[in-house]
């Protein structure tokens, strides 16, 4: 966790302020930003590409409602074989395209999965391509049947 110490510790008021912002909204137009804050538009743009090119921003992605879009999310909790590497497994765990997040985690289990799929049949597949991989000793899974909050990552304020 040392990176992330280092990042917030680089990371001002107005940068805060900022991405803020963008969490409530990611197409808010620069300039809007500016005005809300009452700093230039320059100044705006400048601290958001610091923030890109340091990877503080991943990207500007809508928040989609998957209770409308019928999207199924499964949540796989998984613990790690003694003598794997968990960074790795979750890194490769991670590459596949209908895996939304993956966690590492304290408690029950080593990490937490999350992925998406358009029906039980497609989930069983993915879910036994995951939990297949080598490296995964036991897991537990769950459906989400309903989203009742879903939020952007905020800065703690």
């Amino acid at each position: 966790m040392p990176v992330i110490t280092i990042v917030m510790e680089e990371l001002d008021e107005i940068d805060s302020k900022i991405l803020r912002c963008l969490t409530g909204d990611c197409r808010l137009s620069y300039r809007k930003i500016a005005n809300n804050l009452n700093i230039s538009t320059s100044t705006v743009s400048k601290r958001i590409n610091r923030m890109v090119e340091n990877g503080v921003i991943l990207s500007f992605v809508p928040l989609l409602n998957s209770n409308l879009l019928n999207i199924n999310m499964y949540v796989i909790g998984a613990n790690v074989k003694p003598g794997y590497d968990v960074d790795e497994l979750a890194k490769n765990i991670g590459k596949e395209e209908y895996v939304t997040n993956v966690f590492l985690t304290v408690g029950s289990y080593d990490m937490i999965i999350i992925i998406e799929a358009k029906d039980n049949k497609d989930m069983l597949e993915k879910m036994k391509k995951v939990t297949g991989i080598s490296g995964i000793e036991r897991f537990e899974s769950f459906q989400i049947i309903d989203v009742k909050k879903q939020n952007p990552v905020n800065i703690p304020l």
